[in-house]
């Protein structure tokens, strides 16, 4: 999906310090955004999103389960043969190895101090595409290993909350999904209130400002902590408007793996979403207008929650 640029010339010798330790399976070294000059600015942005993926790696890394990403890493060849290799048809095989490798006693380590260089999808098409095989790879994961790693007697409360904060990501898109169909479509629908409007409720306000602050706090953290906050506003609604709207390629994904379907792998920049792809996206727009349009008709004081 992204190929490894190195962008210093000990990476190697830094990581191989790390394999010292015999319970070391991999060392993940940070991710960096790259962009080239004829990159459009919305790709430019979407580059530097890259780098706020080390606000995670870095909680994974002293809280939770920090997880081989595939790329821009050194592997342990010995740990990945006595894990039984990778997995035929898993398509994160990446996080798939990390859960059996921290099941036997193994960890990864995050070398932050090193970083590797990566490219950011070259289409929206091909961002979809990569977002429903990611999904799909997380769920089958959950699939193949969700109740060992809860039933394991190995793994403390930290990993086990790591693990499902990681893989879960994308699950509980779903439920945020299903929430608005209910909540602004259905509900109006099915109980039309009256038309004044009303104040939201304490609980409401909370609620719908926690989502706020989930969606934005990442963006927002890395910003401040690297100075960089006039780059903010762009960046965040950038992320908002791409990694939003890729919901539904999720979704598709999550039930794919979880059922146990098989989906073909296709690199992410080589491969082209199917003809159906401005049909959907068009559904999804008229998805999103509903959401506004059915309140505002029926239930106008939901418009005035967070």
């Amino acid at each position: 999906d992204s190929d490894s640029m190195a962008l210093d010339p000990h990476a190697l010798t830094a990581g191989l310090a790390h394999f010292a330790d015999p319970a070391v399976a991999a060392v993940q070294f940070r991710g960096r955004g790259a962009a080239v000059e004829h990159d459009p600015p919305l790709v430019r942005r979407l580059a530097r999103a890259i780098d706020v993926f080390d606000l995670f790696a870095a909680h994974q890394s002293r809280h939770g389960m920090m997880p081989f990403l595939g790329h821009n890493a050194m592997v342990r060849v010995s740990a990945l043969r006595e894990a039984g290799g990778l997995t035929p048809g898993a398509l994160s095989d990446d996080i798939d190895v990390s859960v059996r490798w921290y099941l036997s006693g193994l960890r990864v380590v995050y070398e932050r101090r090193v970083c590797f260089a990566e490219r950011a999808p070259a289409t929206y098409a091909a961002f979809r595409l990569r977002a429903r095989k990611w999904a799909c790879g997380c769920a089958q994961v959950i699939r193949s290993h969700g109740a060992a790693v809860v039933s394991s007697g190995r793994i403390g409360l930290a990993l086990k909350l790591g693990f499902m904060e990681f893989v879960g990501f994308y699950a509980v898109q779903i439920l945020l999904l299903a929430y608005l169909v209910e909540a602004h479509i259905l509900a109006p629908l099915l109980e039309p209130g009256p038309t004044a409007p009303s104040r939201p409720s304490g609980a409401e306000l909370a609620a719908g400002f926690a989502v706020m602050a989930a969606i934005f706090m990442p963006t927002l953290a890395f910003c401040l902590k690297e100075r960089r906050l006039a780059e903010w506003p762009a960046l965040a609604w950038t992320c908002c408007l791409v990694y939003g709207s890729t919901a539904f390629e999720t979704c598709r994904g999550i039930f794919r793996g979880l059922s146990g379907r098989p989906l073909d792998w296709v690199p992410t920049n080589s491969g082209h979403m199917d003809r159906s792809l401005a049909a959907r996206c068009s559904a999804e727009c008229v998805f999103g207008l509903t959401l506004f349009a059915v309140p505002l008709a029926l239930r106008p004081e939901l418009l005035l929650s967070p």
